[in-house]
């Protein structure tokens, strides 16, 4: 029989002497939406269960032991294939990776839409030391806002139960299935075409002078041997041109007022062992009641319970609702493909019409109602008919608006300026 996964959503990562910064690390990645956190520790000066007392009181991380070089693969490999088995999802990243989420506010939405791979590939985002010699007070995804631009290079959320091996802490096996990018792009080893729009890894590799120069005295995780990086790429780095990325200080500043209460916990405060043994009835009901009031908590609700009632039209149909008011435009889409492919209704086919139009895929949606409009005339529906005329002039009229209200602007500007033109002419045919 196989195994049912407790949590949807979990982190791993190896860890020797981060002290100053796995309180961050930790508090971050499960407010927004890791319910559970496996740190390997490879003899810290400063164990990490002494570090993380509180967290792992309150079971929200579990810490290993780990002796020796090179054992960042072991550890990935162990925790896929024991407690791992426990998350519908795994993610593994190092202590300087922080996952920024830019459409969603919780991992465990953003991850649903990728349900039918074997991993989510992440690109780096690469921060600079932001000119700190040594390391700053506060924590690091506050004081390093300047961003040396995106790689290709990634790092993997991973479905257990398709795991096979660990190549490199970029790079898995799978026993089906493959790794794509936020864009559905097939990955290729640790590398993957640039998508970064949705999700991005923020990668402060070098954090301050001080905190390279404690780096470069480590051995590397993976290989074990003495770290490859040098004095000559922490000064070259401080030399290349940045830009200013604020994409993840909103919630990290707010997990840091959350730290300094004494407070962790979860943005949305529901975790899958909450909603487990929750029936479809159910489900739609608690869907109902707290859409009204928080609908990024029913978004995860939702996510929670997506794949348990993957064939419940009418849970789906809840789903396509709330993305639409949420502005999900194209897990909307989504959603309404899913729902035809359940059963090719009228009312799945409209559905469909709907979401085209919303997420403005305008030749597949032109096609769509070519097609229904044939299938109303050659069945004598005119409540097919009327359903495509409403749906389209609904789309018509919002398209009328948006055209009139970007246009009423540029007339008022025009309005004011055309006085001062007139006169400014006039005198210069006086002249």
């Amino acid at each position: 029989m196989m195994h049912t996964p407790r949590y949807f959503a979990g982190l791993c990562a190896i860890v020797k002497d981060e002290t100053p910064f796995l309180r961050e690390w930790v508090a971050y990645h499960y407010y927004i939406g890791f319910e559970r956190i496996f740190l390997y520790d490879n003899e810290s000066a400063i164990p990490v269960r002494e570090t993380l007392a509180d967290f792992c009181a309150a079971d929200i991380c579990e810490t290993y032991t780990i002796q020796g070089l090179a054992q960042q693969n072991v550890a990935y490999n162990h925790c896929a294939t024991n407690d791992g088995l426990d998350c519908e999802w795994l993610a593994f990243f190092d202590l300087d990776e922080f996952l920024c989420l830019k459409e969603d506010d919780d991992v465990r939405i953003l991850l649903q839409d990728y349900e039918a791979y074997a991993a989510l590939s992440v690109q780096w985002d690469l921060f600079s030391s932001s000119g700190h010699i040594t390391r700053p007070q506060g924590f690091v995804t506050l004081n390093y806002r300047q961003s040396l631009g995106e790689k290709e290079i990634s790092k993997c959320l991973i479905r257990p139960r398709k795991f096979k091996w660990t190549y490199s802490s970029h790079h898995f096996g799978f026993t089906q299935g493959y790794a794509v990018n936020a864009e559905h792009e097939v990955a290729l080893g640790g590398f993957a075409p640039q998508a970064t729009d949705k999700v991005c890894l923020n990668h402060y590799m070098y954090r301050s002078q001080q905190d390279y120069g404690e780096k470069l005295e480590k051995t590397d995780a993976t290989f074990g041997a003495k770290n490859s990086r040098r004095w000559e790429d922490f000064f070259a780095q401080a030399r290349k041109p940045w830009t200013v990325h604020k994409a993840i200080v909103p919630v990290a500043a707010h997990v840091q007022a959350l730290l300094q209460k004494g407070l962790l916990r979860h943005k949305y405060p529901v975790t899958a062992p909450d909603v487990a043994n929750v029936d479809l009835k159910a489900a739609l009901a608690l869907l109902q009641n707290i859409a009204r009031d928080n609908a990024g908590l029913a978004e995860v609700v939702f996510a929670l319970c997506r794949t348990r009632f993957a064939t419940s039209q009418e849970f789906l149909r809840q789903g396509l609702l709330l993305c639409q008011r949420q502005g999900k435009k194209h897990r909307a889409l989504a959603l309404a493909r899913q729902l035809l492919a359940l059963d090719a209704t009228q009312e799945n086919f409209l559905c469909l019409l709907t979401a085209l139009l919303a997420a403005q895929e305008q030749a597949a949606a032109q096609r769509l109602a070519h097609f229904l409009r044939k299938v109303a005339a050659y069945q004598n529906d005119g409540k097919l008919a009327d359903g495509i005329a409403k749906i389209l002039s609904a789309c018509e009229h919002k398209h009328a608006s948006q055209r009139a209200s970007g246009r009423r602007h540029p007339r008022h500007v025009g309005a004011r300026l055309r006085p001062k033109r007139v006169l400014a002419l006039g005198r210069r045919r006086a002249a």
